[in-house]
């Protein structure tokens, strides 16, 4: 019995270290990584890169929220177009202020780069987009 418990133990422990090994680095890393930043790049890096919300709510909550209101609205009995089109305008709204976060992260990201790094970071999203298409 205490034999079997062992092995069982042992290969538990083996598969959780195993999982561990393979797990993904956050992208932001990822990123640093294969563009083979600098460490004053990785500060620089780390110090524009935008910060989660105070609230303690994962990001894109709020966007979650907001579609499951819509989600509601749609499937009420009594549909109030007005309210309905005002949630979406909403939704938008944080879609395209999450968008310009990004886009200005991104930017700022690029003027740290020298252009071998641009040039790779360019292959990259070349990449990556005939991988998804």
């Amino acid at each position: 019995m205490k034999k079997s418990s062992l092995c069982l133990l042992v290969s538990l422990l083996t598969m959780s270290f195993s999982a561990f090994a393979n797990a993904k680095a956050p992208p932001i890393n990822r990123l640093a990584e294969q563009l083979s930043l600098t460490d004053s790049q990785r500060a620089s890096m780390k110090a524009m890169r935008p910060h989660k919300p105070k609230t303690g709510e994962a990001p894109g909550a709020d966007i979650r929220k907001i579609r499951q209101e819509i989600q509601q609205l749609v499937h009420r009995d009594q549909f109030d177009a007005a309210v309905v089109r005002q949630k979406y305008e909403l939704l938008f709204q944080k879609k395209m202020e999450r968008a310009m976060k990004r886009a200005e992260f991104e930017n700022a990201l690029w003027q740290i780069l020298t252009p071998e790094q641009r040039e790779k970071w360019n292959g990259l999203i070349a990449e990556r987009h005939r991988k998804k298409h």
